[in-house]
């Protein structure tokens, strides 16, 4: 469902105020004294113009602190599909147009329904939230309305978070850095989790950031056109996860005593006691007898060991993880015998041959791997009463790096992670992630394009998962997405934004609203698809109409200085008061110039970059020294002498 109008009654610095948006249809809204009018719009976008599923484009440009984000703010919170009486802490005071349906707040009159309904549009009232239970549409309805929010920025204003929601999709910063720590390993299946557990969850930033190189990784890994996009990392490294770090690893807690259950205990006893003797009896012999720093133990462990440990441990942690689910069981030894290759056999052949293929799969990127000895420092301590040395020992053996750039690597990893995900309930008991350097705007770059796919993926689970109803068109909000990129990234950005969207959600209709701060990004818009705000004297939201003509293709310098609403100027505060002090010294009646003061005024006069501020101040500088052309290009060339006989001086000295 596309979104055409909404008018907000009061939402912090929003208070009566009213938003048309580019959509395909010709209806111009107007809501006033109770009437919501529909007027036919002054001016239509070319079809096609941005791409061809984009259907339409608005772009929110202004002052800061003029309402850009608390528009965004109370879009995601009324478009959101909101159940479980978590509404009523977002109530959202005012008019929304969706597609055919107006969504009404309670307390809010329209005089003119049966007007509204000739032209087709079905008035519903909502108490809360438009798309709430309590507007009194079908819930299948709700759901084909697919929402997107992006913002790259932490601004520490989150809201509500839309966590469990089947149609926003929210890819903030901000949401993201609270929210991954619940999607992590650590908190899987957070219901069946006792307290204890909890308490020992990871950080949202750890959590955050192992979310974000997942996502990374899956784009690269899953979607070869980024390629033309952005430079892909080629090393990819394999990650075998600690029990610390994934509660599918910590064991099943049940009070039941059923014959089923006591077997996964017996099961996952059996896999915790190969932990321990694979670690502290193998691990250990290791070590060397040699003298090190204080409160440290050199371990050496040579290539060989460190392969077969990677390939042990890794089988032994995936079981841990298909135990937790509690659906499989295995007769007694089996788990040894099938880890370390000796003889084995189980009763259901479906499930042994899924079993070996894993095994294979495992076995073959193991061996693909070019494994070194590795020597390294430990502190000292007990292997199993000290989880600082333990974790320090066991990553000498739980990763290991592999170049994706190889199409028989690439494959072989993505067949893997679908192999353990079809096991653990599409969880894994190991991470990957890419190794690669990268300047913060590129970094920025490659989190958009990962967020956006991720996103896409996340539609296409909620409609698999959670409801036959598809919508053919996304609302996408993207606010001030450029920030963090060089000028020259944002004078690509829109060109790129429209472009990876476009290609991206192919099969989609795409309506897109876009906040910005930048005139590069302006400078791509037409005037027509863009909305500007200013701030009146009490702080509220205003609509200003732009005085230039045309945005398109426009100046940048223009653009900065009318459509942000700059009114000092683009010339940055620091030098425009020593260029204001200049003029006030060489202005003055009695101006009596020192020498520390006049050299003070020539090094600000010969520092400034605009041709025509640097001319008048040379004027006003040369009538106060009562100086003719001629005496200041003399006085000039003086200066350059010196300059080369100072630097002359400094070569010889050197």
């Amino acid at each position: 469902m596309e979104l055409k109008y909404v008018w907000i009654k009061k939402y912090k610095n929003l208070e009566n105020i009213d938003f048309n948006f580019q959509h395909p249809s010709d209806d111009f809204f107007e809501y006033n004294d109770g009437f919501l009018n529909i007027k036919e719009s002054k001016v239509q976008s070319k079809k096609g113009f941005f791409g061809i599923n984009i259907k339409g484009l608005t772009t929110i440009v202004g002052k800061n602190g003029s309402g850009k984000t608390n528009l965004s703010e109370f879009l995601t919170y009324n478009l959101a599909h909101v159940g479980n009486g978590l509404s009523t802490y977002m109530k959202g005071e005012g008019i929304i147009v969706l597609k055919d349906k107006i969504f009404v707040q309670e307390d809010i009159n329209i005089e003119n329904t049966a007007t509204l309904n000739k032209e087709g549009y079905d008035i519903i009232k909502y108490k809360n939230a438009p798309l709430d239970k309590s507007s009194g549409m079908d819930w299948h309805l709700m759901e084909k309305n697919k929402f997107i929010y992006y913002c790259p920025l932490n601004s520490y204003r989150l809201g509500y978070s839309g966590r469990g929601l089947d149609n926003m999709i929210n890819i903030s910063s901000s949401y993201l850095i609270r929210y991954d720590v619940y999607d992590t390993l650590k908190s899987v299946l957070n219901d069946d989790i006792y307290s204890w557990q909890k308490k020992n969850s990871t950080d949202s930033l750890s959590a955050h950031f192992r979310n974000e190189k997942l996502r990374e990784s899956d784009l690269i890994l899953n979607y070869e056109p980024i390629k033309k996009l952005i430079e892909v990392p080629k090393l990819m490294r394999i990650s075998v996860d600690h029990p610390t770090e994934n509660n599918l690893l910590n064991g099943r807690n049940s009070r039941k005593e059923d014959k089923k259950t006591l077997q996964i205990g017996k099961n996952f006893q059996e896999l915790y006691q190969m932990d321990v003797g694979f670690g502290y009896y193998s691990l250990e012999s290791f070590k060397l007898d040699v003298k090190t720093r204080t409160g440290y133990e050199k371990f050496d462990i040579k290539a060989d060991d460190r392969k077969n440990a990677f390939k042990w441990n890794f089988l032994i942690q995936f079981f841990k993880g298909l135990l937790f689910f509690g659906d499989k069981t295995f007769p007694d030894d089996f788990l040894f015998n099938f880890i370390y290759d000796h003889e084995y056999d189980l009763e259901d052949k479906a499930l042994l041959s899924d079993l070996e293929k894993l095994k294979a799969q495992t076995k073959e990127l193991v061996n693909l791997n070019n494994w070194e000895d590795v020597t390294a420092e430990i502190i000292e301590g007990n292997l199993f009463s000290d989880d600082k040395r333990e974790l320090q020992i066991y990553n000498l053996y739980s990763n290991f790096e592999i170049d994706i750039e190889q199409k028989n690597v690439k494959e072989l990893l993505i067949n893997l992670i679908s192999s353990v995900k079809s096991f653990l309930n599409n969880q894994l008991n190991f991470h990957y992630e890419f190794f690669h350097q990268l300047s913060a705007g590129e970094q920025n770059l490659l989190n958009f394009y990962s967020r956006f796919y991720y996103a896409k993926n996340e539609v296409l689970k909620i409609e698999k998962d959670y409801t036959e109803e598809v919508d053919e068109r996304i609302v996408i909000f993207i606010d001030e997405g450029e920030v963090g990129y060089h000028p020259e990234w944002q004078r690509l950005y829109f060109n790129q934004v429209v472009k990876y969207l476009t290609d991206l959600f192919e099969n989609r209709e795409i309506q897109l609203l876009l906040t910005t701060h930048s005139p590069f990004v302006l400078s791509d818009i037409p005037k027509e698809n863009v909305i500007f705000l200013n701030k009146d004297k009490k702080g509220n939201a205003v609509k200003e109409e732009f005085e230039m003509e045309k945005t398109f293709g426009a100046n940048i310098y223009s653009l900065l200085a009318d459509s942000f609403f700059m009114e000092n100027g683009t010339i940055g505060e620091f030098a425009k008061k020593k260029i204001k002090w200049v003029v006030e010294i060489l202005d003055a009646n009695d101006a009596q110039l020192s020498s520390e003061v006049l050299k003070e005024v020539n090094y600000i006069i010969d520092s400034v970059g605009e041709p025509l501020i640097k001319q008048q101040l040379e004027i006003l500088r040369n009538n106060i020294l009562n100086e003719d052309k001629v005496s200041t290009l003399e006085r000039q060339v003086r200066e350059l002498k010196n300059e080369i006989r100072k630097r002359d001086d400094n070569d010889k000295d050197q």
